[in-house]
Parts: structure tokens; C-alpha cells; sequence
């Protein structure tokens, strides 16, 4: 995505989980070390200084996040309306037909039981 990022004629900066996979990804993604922020989201003693930190710091004017509909989408719903930032959601893909999903082990365990 960085690269597609740069082909717009943007700076691409980013957020990576602190684990050595989330780095790797950040990294293989093409960010560099210098605009990547390595953290878990809304970890500080007040949520979200950090990004907000980052935002202001980094001059960000869009922020792309994943669509999951939880307490981090919805902070950065609010973030980018409180600074006037652009806010772009990734919506996951549906499951190609008629592949079966699961979403923990828990009920891939339960599925196998039944089946």
C-alpha cells in the first residue's frame, strides 16, 4: 500500500503492531523505519494521545484504517473529524463462495465437530 500511497503523491506513514511479525509486515510493506510508529493502538495513559501526537507531528491529512467496527475505528472517526483529517475505510473482503469462515479456534473446533 506504501507504494501506492507514494504513486499518489503522498508520504505514507503507519501504525505496526510491537511483534516481530507486525514489524516485518510494516517494513515489507515499504514504510520506512523513520514513519512508522511501532505501538498498539490507544496504549497510553490518556487513548489516543499518541496518534493524535503523530497525527499532528507527522503533518497527516488522510488516514487510512481498517473498517472493523470497533473502539478503534470509532476513535478514528472522532480524531479525524476533531483535526479535520480525510478518513478512508478498508472494508474486509467477503469470503469467496462457498468457502466456510471461522473466526477463532474456538469455532473451527466446534465446526470440525459437527461436520
Amino acid at each position: 500500500m506504501a507504494a501506492a500511497v507514494r504513486q499518489a503523491g503522498a508520504i505514507p506513514y503507519g501504525r505496526a503492531l510491537p511483534s516481530p511479525d507486525g514489524l516485518r509486515a510494516a517494513l515489507r510493506a515499504g514504510l520506512p523505519p523513520a514513519h512508522l510508529a511501532v505501538l498498539r493502538p490507544l496504549q497510553a495513559d490518556v487513548p489516543g494521545a499518541v496518534e493524535r501526537a503523530l497525527c499532528r507531528r507527522w503533518e497527516i491529512s488522510m488516514v487510512i484504517c481498517r473498517q472493523s467496527g470497533g473502539v478503534t475505528e470509532q476513535f478514528w472517526h472522532q480524531l479525524t473529524k476533531e483535526l479535520g483529517l480525510g478518513l478512508l475505510l478498508l472494508r474486509r473482503p467477503a469470503p469467496p463462495d462457498p468457502v466456510l469462515c471461522v473466526e477463532d479456534v474456538s469455532t473451527l473446533i466446534e465446526r470440525l465437530e459437527r461436520d
